[in-house]
């Protein structure tokens, strides 16, 4: 086994030129790569040696012509992972991250970096529009993939030529291209709601409760602690511990009113640091519920009854995150708003069989009936951003939701016509 090499970049003399040189490993490649410094002896070749040992220790250093697009893709992502972070867990950006780059990397993987131009680029934004990706959806990858070429620029690894080229490739306009449009994310109407929330667990009921009457976004309900909450005065602040913005050094306050704190107080009797809403919790719920029943039922008889496991196949987490708070109100959007007959999942029946016996237009009709359906966490604070505007005007539907701009509030609370209706009856 050999020696392993110096990465600090040596300095040697050259001696039929009489010039310094320098041998180190390239930091992309792994190979050894030889560089001249200047005339032997001279302050050049010092200040050139000292230079380069600066560049390699950084990362920064690149010596190579044939860097590829898929080299190029790793070493972004090893830096995204450790940039992407709130409080030491990576976000969910990384994940669009990767969504957006497997395209890039599917075509043009083995392509040269530095020659990765607007056709290269226009033809990643054609495969994605042939995936049925939508066409806002398109436009944010395209973004991500250009980002990728001006962190390349920022670090010297490519010259700043390509950047401008590939920020010439225009995004994707409304009306003028066969994307698929997605409508945008607006309020559930609160009857709708009402007809849900039989079928949600007690828990989740409340979560549900609590953002119609705060606008909290999803991640800010399923991570809350009593810890939190202050409680000194007649109306609680809520200050999350991770919210979105928090990266841009702004401070988020959720001010919880009377009914608000009706549903909250309940939870907030355990530890200080423990999480409120904990599917654990509804777990042993769950499991006293059915012992109950079978109690019922059977009465105090052993009989055949198998043995409870020790150790139960899943175990939950100790809080709800975004993706389950969803699945949960999923789930009972489809008991309270079943498919017709043909489609629905009979009783007993699992999930893979009842998959099985649907044909393939069945299945897509079901996807369409669950998609008309269904409603999501967000969209729960869209309908709570337009009580607020209707009831305080938008100005204080802005400070409740921790909008920055009042056209951000704009885009979760829609317009209030009865105004407007109002006004033309009497007038128009």
């Amino acid at each position: 086994m050999g020696r392993p090499r110096n990465p600090v970049p040596s300095f040697r003399r050259h001696k039929p030129t009489n010039s310094a040189y320098s041998d180190f490993t390239d930091p992309i490649s792994g190979r050894r790569r030889s560089v001249r410094l200047g005339p032997w002896g001279s302050e050049e070749a010092r200040q050139a040696h000292a230079r380069l040992c600066s560049e390699v220790a950084s990362g920064s250093f690149q010596t190579r012509t044939d860097l590829s697009v898929a080299e190029l893709l790793l070493r972004y992502l090893e830096w995204a992972s450790g940039y992407f972070r709130k409080n030491g867990q990576v976000t969910s950006e990384i994940s669009a991250i990767k969504a957006a780059l497997r395209p890039v990397h599917k075509l043009y993987g083995l392509h040269p970096a530095d020659q990765f131009g607007p056709r290269e680029l226009k033809a990643v934004q054609g495969a994605m529009v042939d995936a049925g990706i939508s066409r806002r959806t398109v436009n944010a990858q395209v973004n991500r993939v250009r980002r990728v070429w001006k962190w390349a620029v920022g670090e010297s690894i490519l010259r700043p030529e390509v950047l401008v080229a590939l920020s010439a490739v225009a995004p994707l306009r409304q009306g003028r291209t066969t994307a698929r449009e997605k409508p945008p994310v607006g309020p559930v109407a609160e009857v709708v709601v009402r007809g849900t929330l039989p079928h949600l667990n007690a828990t989740v009921r409340a979560m549900v409760q609590l953002q119609l009457l705060t606008g909290m976004r999803p991640n800010e309900v399923v991570q809350l602690r009593p810890a939190d909450v202050d409680r000194t005065a007649d109306v609680w602040l809520y200050r999350p511990q991770a919210h979105k913005n928090q990266h841009h050094g702004r401070s988020r306050v959720v001010p919880v009113g009377p009914n608000a704190q009706k549903v909250l107080r309940p939870y907030l009797t355990r530890d200080a640091q423990a999480y409120c809403f904990s599917p654990q919790e509804v777990l042993v719920d769950l499991r006293e519920r059915q012992r109950a029943e079978r109690k019922k039922r059977r009465g105090n008889r052993g009989g055949n009854r198998k043995r409870p496991k020790e150790v139960p196949a899943i175990v939950p987490s100790e809080r709800y995150d975004v993706a389950s708070y969803r699945r949960a109100i999923a789930r009972a959007c489809d008991l309270a708003f079943p498919p017709p007959a043909p489609l629905a999942r009979e009783k007993g029946e699992t999930a893979a069989a009842w998959q099985a016996r649907l044909t393939e237009a069945q299945q897509v009709e079901l996807k369409k009936w669950q998609k008309a359906n269904r409603w999501a966490p967000n969209q729960l604070r869209h309908t709570a951003a337009t009580t607020f505007r209707r009831t305080a005007g938008i100005e204080a539907a802005r400070t409740v939701l921790g909008h920055s701009k009042l056209s951000t509030t704009e885009v979760y609370a829609e317009a209030d016509l009865t105004a407007a209706v109002d006004l033309a009856r009497r007038v128009g």
